[in-house]
């Protein structure tokens, strides 16, 4: 039974994006360009460890920099103009659903503790802007003597302050939720189970293109966000801890048919799920599970706001035909958060791709009516036939705009 969650902070309670946008600027002003892939290793790596790849990478970096404070100096400086400040693009937000989990976690008797590899100063910020100081039996931070992660330090000094509290306190009874490879290698070797939330950066965006116009490097991007990291980190470090394991690939319904302007999104879905199935075969004797959901139209927070800066109104999710969501409404996030625990939690369960939605996609297919047109000045939904209506189409009595799933 689990009595303690320790939270990690950037990138798993807080969008980590200031610290990607703060490195990536930083280094231009050096001259360096990190790389789209770079980014995605660096993921939950410190300001120090970030310095030591950099300097290894740019002999003009080492220029602007030339030592390690002047580098954290400038890190500072960048965090703390941009972290609370509401009008920048950067600020500290948190993570959809995780402010909400920790007050539910409290109020079912669960203790919780931050454990971060952030300097004191950079965790108050996070942990005061989102508000959940009070939830939280302390903050375990990095000081003298203790490492950052990948080590286990920081985790065993939390476990040790936490059993000061909770007499009796076993490592069985303690779940560590965590974003990045770093942090799952600190919590694995601090000997807790650890969920590990990697954050998908790749949902569809307003800034579509058509089929024939995207290049190579943007789907080489895409490709490597879906592949090169799980199999290069996830696989790898169930597989040296001879822990065993269960990987949950979160797919979409494009992985079967998805729309022109999404071919690179659609064509990573597709072969995601025939890593899945591959890897569910090949890694069985490890004690290593893979599975996949293939989610429908699923209210984010993301599609929320993306509907809204096309012209939806605020609660269009909640007002979707029942030919598109037959309970009057889209997916919610929860939903598929109690469909994953499923998946996650079972010792059994393996290689299977399966489809979350409230219709099948091959039906609606089928029936040729994919298009969703929403009557902003009647505010309700309907659905017709596909046409040649362009995406929006403005008169004098209305607003339709299409959205295609």
């Amino acid at each position: 039974m689990i009595k303690v969650v320790f939270w990690d902070v950037d990138g798993t309670l807080t969008d980590d994006q200031i610290h990607k946008i703060k490195h990536r600027f930083l280094a231009n002003k050096a001259g360096y360009e990190i790389s789209d892939l770079e980014g995605m290793q660096l993921n939950g790596v410190n300001d120090e460890r970030t310095y030591d790849y950099l300097c290894n990478k740019s002999e003009g970096f080492v220029n602007s920099y030339p030592d390690k404070d002047s580098y954290i100096l400038e890190c500072r400086k960048f965090f703390e103009s941009h972290a609370a400040n509401p009008d920048s693009s950067s600020r500290v937000r948190a993570r959809q659903g995780a402010v909400d989990l920790v007050c539910r976690l409290s109020d079912i008797g669960i203790y919780q503790a931050c454990v971060t590899s952030a300097p004191v100063w950079q965790a108050e910020l996070n942990i005061q802007a989102l508000g959940i100081a009070k939830y939280m039996q302390f903050t375990q931070m990095l000081c003298h003597g203790i490492s950052p992660k990948p080590s286990p330090d920081l985790y065993q000094n939390a476990f040790e302050v936490m059993g000061n509290i909770l007499t009796d306190l076993r490592k069985s009874e303690v779940l560590v939720i965590e974003d990045s490879i770093s942090g799952v290698a600190a919590g694995r070797a601090a000997g807790f189970e650890v969920i590990h939330c990697r954050m998908n950066e790749l949902a569809p965006s307003s800034d579509q293109t058509a089929w024939h116009a995207y290049d190579f490097h943007q789907v080489e991007k895409i490709m490597a966000e879906v592949f090169t990291v799980p199999l290069r980190h996830s696989v790898s470090e169930h597989k040296l801890k001879n822990t065993g394991g269960s990987i949950l690939n979160i797919g979409s319904i494009n992985a079967c048919c998805g729309e022109d302007k999404l071919l690179p999104y659609a064509m990573s879905k597709g072969a995601m799920a025939t890593m899945t199935t591959t890897l569910s075969d090949a890694l069985w004797r490890d004690r290593i599970r893979v599975n996949q959901l293939n989610l429908d139209w699923v209210a984010t927070e993301n599609e929320i706001n993306l509907k809204i800066r096309e012209g939806f109104p605020p609660d269009w999710y909640r007002h979707v035909p029942p030919y598109m969501a037959p309970s009057g409404e889209l997916l919610q996030p929860n939903d598929i958060a109690e469909i994953a625990i499923g998946y996650l939690s079972s010792n059994k369960l393996s290689g299977a791709v399966v489809p979350v939605g409230q219709r099948p996609m091959t039906v609606r297919l089928n029936e040729n009516q994919s298009t969703f047109f929403y009557d902003i000045s009647v505010g309700r939904g309907k659905i017709t036939p596909d046409s040649s209506v362009p995406r929006m189409q403005v008169t004098e009595e209305t607003i339709n705009i299409r959205s295609r799933i």
